[in-house]
């Protein structure tokens, strides 16, 4: 995974967090349940982004294969040279 997808996994998961802290500073919620809360979330976040980056990953290589087999074609009917 790329520093940019990691950056927006982590992201992601202090967003999926962000309605703990009202409770977490209010005293409602202790720091072990916010922790252990914050982990799904980061684990939430991680697996979405990992199939994310593994569907942009196979469409990348897809296209790069496409490109290269029409270039192959054109070669074919350029005629002898």
């Amino acid at each position: 995974m790329s520093d940019a997808a990691r950056g927006a996994v982590l992201l992601l998961s202090l967003l999926l967090c962000l309605p703990l802290l009202r409770p977490l500073l209010s005293g409602d919620m202790s720091a072990s349940d916010a922790l252990m809360r914050y982990g799904i979330a980061l684990l939430i976040a991680w697996g979405g982004g990992t199939v994310l980056a593994s569907l942009v990953a196979g469409y990348a290589r897809q296209h790069d294969s496409d490109e290269d087999s029409t270039e192959l074609t054109r070669r074919r009917t350029d005629g002898p040279a």
